[in-house]
């Protein structure tokens, strides 16, 4: 399995990668929404400071990746999350990551290892 991890800060996507390689998961890293959309993942990890404040067309239930994970550390609206959710991510995270709780987003998912 392949993720993709997209964060504007680099430090966040580094450690979310160790995580994921630390539960047997490779990944690569992306600055940006629209760098993410274009690389290939199975599972895809995406900040919410770099989202658009709603789901642009096309990004739906169905559409690649497999999965898709809205990752946050900061306190935001529920309707920003429920947003990402009803039009097609599969979880949410939040910051900062722990290996427990990554784990259960995984599980939660049916892709814990």
């Amino acid at each position: 399995m392949r993720s993709l991890v997209a964060d504007s800060a680099r430090f966040q996507r580094r450690i979310l990668l160790l995580l994921l390689e630390g539960l047997g998961i490779s990944g690569a890293e992306a600055e940006s929404f629209g760098a993410a959309r274009e690389a290939g993942a199975d599972l895809m990890f995406l900040d919410l400071s770099i989202l658009p404040p709603a789901p642009p067309a096309g990004w739906r239930a169905g559409d690649p990746p497999e999965r898709r994970v809205v990752v946050t550390g900061e306190a935001v609206k529920d309707d920003s999350i429920a947003a990402w959710i009803t039009s097609g991510a599969d979880g949410f995270l939040l910051k900062p990551f722990t290996r427990d709780g990554l784990a259960r987003v995984l599980e939660d998912l049916d892709m814990a290892s």
